[in-house]
């Protein structure tokens, strides 16, 4: 009996023994774990989407600059195009007979073909 005693002493203290070396083993496994955690950048998903919505806000912007140039443009263009319709109109009014008066003027008249010549002088 003192045998068997002195046996189940020993397995005890074995699988003490074990749990101890499981135990510091799995504390050292969380230390580096840890450390290696903390040494690298952060790569989660919160930090992949803020580096995807920054790119994307700078896309946003880069947008808006491209189309606040496009209306600029667009609008002097129309601005220029008023100007211009605005002088042909002042200018017709001022200008005299139009195309089609003038090709109807007295002074020309029509040969056979339908082209109008000017007479000798």
């Amino acid at each position: 009996m003192a045998g068997d005693r002195d046996e189940d002493e020993l397995a005890a203290l074995l699988e003490k023994l074990s749990l101890s070396s499981a135990s510091n083993t799995d504390l050292a496994f969380q230390l580096q774990l840890a450390e290696t955690i903390q040494a690298c950048p952060e790569s989660s998903d919160a930090a992949l989407a803020l580096a995807l919505h920054d790119a994307d806000l700078a896309r946003t912007e880069l947008d808006r600059r491209h189309a606040w140039a496009y209306h600029a443009r667009s609008a002097a263009s129309i601005r220029v195009t008023a100007h211009d319709a605005l002088f042909a109109r002042d200018l017709a009014a001022t200008a005299g007979p139009t195309t089609a008066t003038a090709s109807s003027a007295p002074w020309r008249r029509r040969t056979r073909r339908g082209r109008s010549r000017r007479p000798a002088r």
